[in-house]
């Protein structure tokens, strides 16, 4: 047999070994991410309690593309009783998004094309409804990667640097660019002001996002850099 043949049948220099196993799976975009849904079953936990350790912790190992600042569907399927929920955490546009202020259309990055944030409302729902262990605990392998860092890639440093905005901001440019500079591929990311988010999400759950001193923060934000998203915009969102 050819020593470079894979299990598939592929041919190739190196090849991933199939991943296999007996009691369950996790699967995410960023190894970091996937390393913490592992994390809690292996506590214990159940499914979705690894899929909202999965979500938060792409927060801080995958920023251009996953966060909490953004939407997203939530679907459980319980084994026991052989049904299929959905959450639908889409998020509305603000108040005060009228047309007439959208003449040019709906810019494609900048904070006038920024809706109300959903996706936390339906993780934090499965999980009130399925989940089994306590908040917090799945929310400690992301909180810990915010505060001890994840290695940048060299695709995420490069992306990156196609946004100048992450390095002008004074909230982004301490994670993205310290002291000025990019982050280079192998240098640690961290986050703590996330690390904090998450503390309070943790410890106060919704309301904490949605009607409280993150809400807070991001309606003065929003409104400091001219912005249309309000706190009033948060409170009204339910999944």
């Amino acid at each position: 047999m050819d020593s470079n043949l894979s299990p598939h049948g592929l041919i190739g220099e190196a090849y991933r070994p199939p991943k296999i196993g007996s009691k369950g799976a996790v699967v995410a975009n960023h190894t970091m991410a996937t390393q913490a849904g592992m994390r809690i079953l292996h506590r214990g936990g159940n499914a979705v309690d690894a899929a909202i350790a999965v979500a938060f912790a792409l927060g801080a190992a995958e920023p251009q593309w996953s966060s909490i600042g953004g939407d997203g569907f939530v679907m459980v399927h319980m084994a026991a009783n052989a049904t299929v929920e959905v959450a639908n955490g889409t998020g509305a546009v603000p108040l005060a998004a009228t047309a007439d202020k959208y003449q040019d259309g709906i810019p494609y990055t900048g904070i006038l094309g920024t809706s109300v944030t959903g996706i936390v409302d339906p993780l934090l729902s499965a999980h009130e409804k399925y989940g089994t262990l306590t908040l917090v605990q799945c929310l400690e392998p992301a909180i810990e990667l915010c505060e001890d860092g994840v290695p940048v890639s060299d695709f995420q440093s490069r992306m990156a640097a196609l946004n100048p905005v992450l390095r002008s901001s004074s909230t982004s440019g301490p994670v993205f660019a310290p002291n000025g500079n990019w982050l280079k591929p192998g240098e640690i990311r961290r986050n703590p002001d996330l690390a904090r988010t998450y503390k309070l999400i943790a410890d106060q759950g919704r309301d904490a996002f949605y009607e409280g001193d993150i809400a807070r923060e991001i309606a003065l934000y929003s409104e400091e850099h001219d912005g249309l998203l309000t706190d009033e915009d948060l409170k009204r969102h339910e999944v």
